[in-house]
């Protein structure tokens, strides 16, 4: 067993390390799963409105079905909880019907729109001046 905040803190190393014992054939566990540093445990203390998920989870979010199930199922979470859900880092067309048809209400990245300057935006958002 490794407790997650040790996962947290040396993410590669335990990484390698897990997949050293797992191709030793030793089954292997994290212990103590959303305690510590894990936004897990603070989760429902924290008053706000919407949850931002990080891009690292859109990045690969369909590059295997674990990812896929894991996504959609803490968009699902997110939402039972009250809040709403958007997804940063949104790259690609494929990516923005991935998150729509798991129930993300909004989204931001490239896909949309890059970086403007403030009077741009202004010329986007208010285009008659």
């Amino acid at each position: 067993e490794l407790i997650e905040t040790a996962t947290v803190d040396e993410y590669e190393d335990a990484k390698a390390l897990f997949v050293a014992l797992r191709g030793m054939g030793i089954h292997t566990a994290i212990d103590d799963f959303g305690a510590g540093y894990s936004v897990l445990n603070s989760i429902l203390d924290i008053p706000v409105d919407t949850m931002k998920l990080d891009r690292a989870f859109i990045a690969n979010c369909t590059t295997s079905e674990k990812k896929v199930y894991f996504l959609q199922s803490l968009i699902r979470m997110i939402h039972g909880l009250g809040y709403r859900v958007v997804c940063e880092g949104v790259g690609t067309r494929e990516q923005a019907d991935f998150l729509r048809e798991a129930g993300c209400e909004e989204a931001q990245g490239f896909y949309f729109a890059r970086p403007l300057p403030l009077e741009e935006c202004e010329a986007l958002v208010y285009p008659e001046g």
